[in-house]
Order: structure tokens, then C-alpha cells, then sequence
């Protein structure tokens, strides 16, 4: 099979099947309703055959402010260095038609990013396993359940931390999420945090917060309600209060991806993001 065989098409929700048994292939944990979850929040694109079997994908998750967010950039392990990485993710970036990209990479990717202009930025590092007890005396900040008149406040600080409004893409997850917990100051949301299903069990993210303490104060609720389920949590912070709380959960690390960005990507602040909601959607 040669990239030049291929065809590039617009993803739909009936690739789904054939789209989990490709990134099954490639030992990721996705399960089909989160590829369902990743278009409902995003669009993709697909690499078909001409009988119409799929060979990659790679899908784009459009921002206000010109930027966006790319993922689940995959090549049929047979195809990997044939140059059809490079060519969905030029393709992606294209329909996106923006000019601040940036996507959390694994190997394979970030060699075909770095082949077309992409910069590594910063390290991701993935925290998994069994919770096994949540030491509740780190918290520090009080919490609590969002309530859905908290949405328009909940989405203010995201784009504060994002330096982009990320209105489409989140609400699809919050409706997918079984707990989103705020953190209020005299009035205000300066922080929230969410889990939902995902591949082996569950994900917490995106976390949203002004410093780590009060990142640990609206994660550890979360941990909490899954005390013996398989949980993961996705970080830029390479150690740190946030890292060993993770770790004394049963969070332990097991691997990392580069972010890599296509243009520049302005910071945000005050608040700041400690957990990605996912490697796709940042």
C-alpha cells in the first residue's frame, strides 16, 4: 500500500468502528465512545483505501482566537514512515485554516511534525493506576459540585488559562463528565475540575487553577469517589506538591509525549492548566 493510493476523507461517525480497531492497533486505550466524544467536540479526517478500509486518521479541535488543538494523528503501523503522518497532519492543519496549532505528540508524530516546521514546546507527562486511598488532609481550599449556572463562569476561567475560548470543545465533555467541581473566592471561579470515562476507567481533566494547592483541593473529591478504580491524570508539571499527591493516590507516571506547536502560542494566567483534559484536546 502507498500513501498515493490513499484518500483523504472527512470523518464520520460510521468510521468509528474501524477508527477504535486502528488506534487499537497501536496499543492506545480510546474506546469507541471516546472517539465519539473527540468528533462530537471536533472534526477529522481520515485516510481511506479504495475499498474504503482506513489506514489513518487525524482529527483538528478549532479555539477562538485563531488557535487549535490537533489529535489522534495515527498511520497503519504499516504506513508509519511512509510519509502519511506528515501528510494528515498538513491536512488537518489546513482545514483548521489557523494559525496557532500545537498537539500532544508521541514519537512516531513528533518526527513528522519537526519534518514540517513544528517546535517541541513542552513535555507531557502521563500519570496512571489504581486509587488506592486519597490523603484528604492536602486539601486545603474549599470546594464544590458545579452547579449549571456556573457554565458562562466555568468557561471565563478555561479561556483565561487557554488564552482562548474553548466553548465548543468543552461543552461536549462536560456533558460526558460524571463530576465537575468548582473553586470559588469572593465570588468567583478561579478554578474547576472534571472527570469522565475513559479507556481502562477513568480521566480527570482539564484541572484549571492559580497554584497547585488548589489544584490538589478540587482533584482530590474527584479521587476520592473512585477509591479502587483505574484512574488517569495528564500533567505538564514535572514534580512538584501536585506530582506526589498524585503518587501517594497510586498515580504512578508511566510515559510522556511532547507538545509541539506550529506557530506561537501565547501563555495564560492568573489561572494556569495542571491537568490536560486529554492529549487531543490539550
Amino acid at each position: 500500500m502507498r500513501v498515493d493510493d490513499l484518500i483523504i476523507d472527512t470523518m464520520q461517525m460510521s468510521d468509528l468502528p474501524a477508527l477504535h480497531g486502528l488506534s487499537a492497533s497501536m496499543g492506545w486505550p480510546h474506546r469507541a465512545e471516546d472517539w465519539a466524544l473527540n468528533l462530537r467536540s471536533g472534526h477529522g479526517l481520515v485516510a481511506r483505501d479504495a475499498i474504503g478500509r482506513l489506514h489513518g486518521s487525524a482529527m483538528y479541535f478549532p479555539m477562538a482566537q485563531d488557535r487549535t488543538s490537533l489529535g489522534m494523528v495515527i498511520a497503519h503501523p504499516r504506513l508509519e514512515r511512509s510519509g502519511l503522518l506528515e501528510l494528515l497532519t498538513r491536512e488537518a492543519m489546513e482545514r483548521a485554516g489557523s494559525y496557532a496549532t500545537f498537539l500532544n505528540a508521541c514519537s512516531e508524530v513528533q518526527v513528522a511534525c519537526q519534518g514540517i516546521g513544528a517546535l517541541g514546546h513542552s513535555l507531557v507527562y502521563q500519570t496512571q493506576g489504581y486509587v488506592a486511598s486519597v490523603p484528604m488532609a492536602a486539601v486545603s481550599v474549599k470546594t464544590r459540585a458545579a452547579r449549571p449556572e456556573d457554565m458562562a463562569d466555568i468557561l471565563a476561567c478555561d479561556t483565561r488559562a487557554y488564552s482562548a475560548d474553548r466553548h465548543d470543545v468543552l461543552e461536549p465533555l462536560f456533558a460526558a463528565s460524571a463530576a465537575v467541581r468548582v473553586l470559588t473566592r469572593r465570588g468567583e471561579i478561579q478554578g474547576y475540575a472534571c472527570a469522565r470515562r475513559f479507556g481502562r476507567g477513568q480521566v480527570i481533566g482539564p484541572v484549571i487553577a492559580r497554584s497547585e494547592d488548589d489544584a490538589i483541593s478540587l482533584i482530590a473529591p474527584l479521587l476520592d469517589r473512585f477509591v479502587g478504580e483505574f484512574v488517569r491524570f495528564d500533567t505538564r508539571l514535572e514534580d512538584g506538591p501536585l506530582r506526589r499527591f498524585l503518587l501517594a493516590c497510586g498515580l504512578h507516571p508511566v510515559g510522556t509525549v511532547v507538545t509541539m506547536t506550529f506557530g506561537d502560542v501565547p501563555r495564560g494566567g492568573p489561572e494556569r492548566v495542571y491537568g490536560l483534559s486529554s492529549h487531543s484536546h490539550g
